[in-house]
């Protein structure tokens, strides 16, 4: 009932829900580009910490992890920020759902891949 397309629909009224840990969903940004963020807003966010990881690719098929379990503050429903170490250049970028707090479930709100200027 809640498709992988409910991450990055810019609707903060709908979301992806997938339950397990290693689910993941793909945004693909139609061409390689500078990018050294994610912002992430998570459905009950406010009551669960979410877990994940965040891998980047230029082709598809081979990954490179940026965030290595990453976690929400659990204080928000609103988009956080989560920032690379350093700025990378690709064309897509994986979310791996680590789970919650509470269970197994990731839900995400809207997933955002960003740069931040210089």
């Amino acid at each position: 009932g809640n498709p992988e397309t409910g991450a990055y629909d810019q609707n903060l009224d709908t979301r992806w829900s997938s339950n397990g840990i290693g689910e993941w969903g793909i945004a693909d940004l139609g061409e390689s580009r500078e990018i050294d963020a994610v912002a992430v807003a998570f459905w009950m966010g406010s009551q669960r910490v979410f877990k994940y990881d965040i891998e980047v690719s230029d082709d598809g098929e081979n990954w490179t992890k940026v965030l290595d379990a990453h976690e929400s503050s659990g204080k928000s429903e609103n988009y956080e920020l989560a920032q690379f170490d350093k700025r990378v250049t690709a064309r897509y970028v994986k979310f791996v759902g680590l789970a919650n707090s509470v269970n197994l479930w990731n839900n995400v709100i809207e997933f955002a891949v960003l740069r931040k200027k210089n």
